[in-house]
């Protein structure tokens, strides 16, 4: 398996019916047609999908749309596993995300808002491809027979919970196979999924890097077993998300092609630095988005994590 060239990614828009393309969640263009590309091309039956982190189910249905339309696949069984707590506070992040897609969610009992009803809605039509995995992934983990052939994480929203998939779910990839899709690596505001992968960089190799936006899929090269996991990132966030790490992110961003994204890792690295507590070195890497990286005010304008960013760090949007 080679990686989409990015004429092949655009081609695939032209094969997703419209309703398909703009199921509601927070996916990117590329987001939307990786997630296709990874059913429909990468996935062989061999072992399974793993959606971590589910939300309302725009991810599963792009997966599972590939895999319908995956013309050499066999298998047995739900395919895609989908993985995700359900549930939020009444008027949290998530549950505030769903409802402006314009879906309806149950009322809330005891403030807590469940959102399996509107994941399995907007995934009626793949029911036979997506298995539902409810519950905290950092404890129920991944006990499938089946080994993992895809692996979406947009679950990593913490340092903790970036430990708990690669303890629990690395392990079960396929050296020379098996891919991984972090949605939010090429973002500003989790640094630790960045600083985590090159923990573990001498296991994988950059296997496709979007255009823009926000996944990047690394394949893996060799084993990775729980122990390694442990040794390399410790068995909490807080035992690798630390300042002495904070420079992985510059080797992450080096390693990338396209301006654009080094942008996006210069803006991990400035805001990794202003968490640590480094106020003006964050500031510094942040203004290098502008003459390093060549951000103008229009992309600030267009992109919302780096208007936040320069925002949280009190830094005039530049005037380019």
């Amino acid at each position: 398996m080679r990686p989409p060239s990015q004429s092949e990614l655009d081609a695939l828009l032209r094969e997703l019916p419209r309703d398909i393309y703009h199921t509601p969640g927070q996916l990117s263009h590329y987001d939307r047609l990786i997630y296709f590309w990874a059913g429909k091309v990468a996935f062989t039956g061999s072992g399974v999908i793993v959606d971590a982190g589910a939300l309302a189910g725009a991810s599963a249905t792009l997966l599972a749309h590939g895999v319908r339309n995956n013309k050499t696949a066999r298998f047995t069984g739900a395919p895609i596993l989908s993985f995700d707590q359900f549930e939020d506070a009444e008027g949290g992040f998530m549950s505030t995300a769903i409802t402006s897609f314009g879906l309806t969610l149950p009322p809330p009992v005891n403030g807590i808002v469940d959102f399996e009803p509107a994941f399995r809605s907007v995934t009626a039509a793949y029911a036979d491809l997506v298995e539902v995995r409810r519950g905290d992934i950092s404890t129920i983990g991944y006990h499938d027979a089946r080994d993992i052939e895809v692996l979406s994480i947009d679950v990593a929203k913490t340092p903790n919970l970036m430990v708990a998939v690669a303890r629990d779910f690395f392990p079960r990839l396929v050296p020379g196979h098996s891919i991984v899709l972090n949605q939010d690596y090429i973002f500003p505001h989790q640094p630790w999924v960045i600083i985590a992968m090159e923990l573990l960089a001498d296991c994988f190799e950059p296997f496709c890097e979007p255009p823009r936006e926000t996944t990047m899929v690394h394949r893996l090269t060799k084993p990775i077993s729980a122990s390694l996991v442990q040794e390399r990132l410790g068995t909490s966030g807080a035992d690798f998300y630390t300042t002495e790490n904070i420079g992985l992110i510059e080797r992450a961003r080096d390693r990338l092609s396209r301006t654009n994204n080094q942008a996006s890792l210069q803006g991990a690295y400035a805001f990794a630095l202003f968490r640590g507590g480094f106020v003006d070195e964050a500031r510094a890497a942040a203004r290098r988005m502008v003459t390093d990286y060549e951000v103008t005010s229009e992309t600030f304008e267009q992109k919302s994590a780096f208007k936040r960013l320069y925002s949280e760090l009190r830094l005039e949007l530049p005037s380019i």
